[in-house]
């Protein structure tokens, strides 16, 4: 059984910085991959660092999941 582990940020009234964000995921210890890393994991079995983390960028638009 795995380990869960989970990212901390201190609790704010306001957005916080891209950059603040980043830079708190490298001080916890994560390490960023891409998602052919992770696919390599499960098809091949191939090493992940101890705490990967796969960043994402979202519009918040819904054509992104629409195929129009």
């Amino acid at each position: 059984m795995s380990k869960e582990s989970h990212f901390e940020l201190p609790e704010a009234n306001e957005k916080l910085p891209f950059k603040f964000i980043l830079e708190s995921l490298k001080e916890q210890g994560y390490t960023s991959i891409l998602p052919k890393d992770l696919a390599n994991n499960r098809k091949w079995g191939r090493p992940l660092p101890a705490k990967p983390v796969i960043i994402t960028i979202d519009d918040g638009n819904i054509s992104a999941t629409n195929a129009e």
